[in-house]
């Protein structure tokens, strides 16, 4: 009995018992190449499997609403959306589809099925409903008809009901069938095929532990998920780079990956990063060279340009570029740096003034001492806004309030987008055709 329970505690210690098992590396689809845009019928007509398991594409939404993102689905019963394509080729397996052409005499109609969820392109529906992949069934399942205009798709669904000619529309990041589809030429319904390659590989976890420069803590901890032969790269960070890993020069090179990895990445302060060159103050007065900024808020507007008024003390905010450059008014610098926060000069108000509060939600110039720090915050346009607190809540972000500059609780409000435009008079273009910046203070 000993000899037997000794072997059987042997085995155990040989095959892991005891211990934490080893972890199951997953498997996954990824892509693995992406051809150039298929411009012509003949083309996706060749294209490999089209008439039998099915080609593999990505869906691009020529849209200009959209700019140019593809066709994905998330889960089998989300709602389909267009994305922006991720560079990491294992996440694009989502935005692939299969494509399959049956032919009925000489009638050629068109299927499409997602490749992860199985899923197949609806019967279209009404305007404005978003759409879902269905099953497999004949009485659900699309069949479209596409036509190749100017090297451009268009896709209806011509099936002689009352939703005749519905095709593929792109409304904001959403998916829509619309009416009229067949509406060659016209931009909205455009689309894009790239055919591609799907493989499968092994994925494995690869953590990123953030620290700042000579610190042993982290800021923060990231994982993803990486195939052998992919580019690792570190985190991107707001205003910071990276200056070194652990182990030693990874970053931005080749992972060669048979188990799970953890990466060290220290970052330092980089103010290239930010969207304009700060000054400093001494003995109350600017740094020899400081750069000027007509300073911007709602960037997709033309009257968004900030003037200091030296009656009300307030910044307005209903200004053209012209009635800005050249102004010391309309001039403004910036001292500081994001950990800190910035103060904010007026050119005509010189080193007394920063910006700050004066009155409720209205920001103004104000004696320096009272002066208020700013600190950038990302918005998703990508942009910056402009905070009051180092950590926003509530009415904190500069924001364009019709004729002053007031506050407002949200960064994608088009109104607190902040754009920094140099002064262009105080650039002097030499004879080699490079900007140089006077000393303007």
């Amino acid at each position: 009995m000993k000899k037997k329970y000794l072997f059987f505690t042997l085995a155990l210690a040989l095959l892991g018992g005891g211990s934490q098992p080893l972890k199951a590396q997953a498997n996954a689809k990824y892509v693995s190449k992406i051809g150039a845009a298929i411009t012509s019928m003949a083309a996706l007509d060749g294209l490999d499997g089209i008439g039998t398991s099915g080609a593999t594409v990505l869906i691009q939404n020529k849209n200009t609403n959209v700019g140019g993102m593809y066709l994905q689905q998330t889960g089998t019963n989300d709602e389909l959306v267009y994305a922006t394509k991720p560079s990491k080729k294992r996440e694009q397996a989502k935005f692939v589809w299969l494509v399959k052409k049956t032919t009925n005499g000489n009638i050629a109609t068109y299927s499409f099925q997602n490749l992860l969820t199985s899923g197949f392109l609806p019967v279209p529906i009404d305007n404005n409903t978003p759409v879902k992949t269905v099953n497999n069934t004949a009485q659900n399942k699309g069949a479209f008809s596409i036509e190749c205009k100017s090297s451009a798709f268009y896709i209806t669904q011509n099936n002689n009901t009352t939703k005749d000619n519905y095709g593929f529309n792109g409304h904001g990041s959403t998916f829509l069938f619309w009416t009229p589809g067949s509406a060659a030429g016209d931009p909205s319904h455009a689309i894009a095929f790239y055919p591609c390659t799907v493989s499968e590989g092994v994925l494995y976890t690869v953590t990123t532990k953030m620290r700042e420069e000579n610190s042993t803590t982290e800021f923060e901890t990231r994982t993803e998920e990486m195939l052998s032969g992919e580019i690792y790269n570190a985190p991107a960070v707001d205003l910071k780079k990276v200056v070194s890993t652990d182990p030693a020069n990874v970053n931005g090179t080749v992972l060669n990956l048979t188990t799970d990895k953890t990466i060290i990445a220290y970052y330092k302060y980089d103010p290239t990063k930010l969207p304009f060159t700060t000054t400093t103050v001494a003995n109350n007065a600017f740094a020899p060279v400081t750069k000027w900024y007509n300073f911007r808020l709602n960037t997709n507007e033309t009257q968004g340009y900030c003037l200091y008024d030296d009656v009300t003390k307030e910044i307005l905010s209903n200004k053209g570029q012209a009635n800005v450059q050249g102004v010391a008014a309309g001039l403004f610098a910036f001292a500081g740096d994001p950990i800190n926060g910035f103060d904010i000069y007026n050119k005509s108000t010189g080193t007394a003034s920063k910006l700050g509060d004066r009155i409720t939600d209205h920001a103004s110039m104000v004696a320096a001492e009272s002066g208020i720090k700013w600190y950038l915050v990302r918005n998703d346009e990508p942009g910056w806004n402009l905070s009051k607190l180092k950590t926003p809540s509530g009415n904190c972000y500069l924001n364009r309030r019709t004729s002053y500059v007031g506050y407002y609780n949200s960064t994608s409000d088009n109104g607190s987008r902040c754009g920094f435009e140099i002064n262009t008079y105080d650039i002097t273009i030499n004879a080699t055709g490079y900007a140089t910046f006077s000393a303007d203070v």
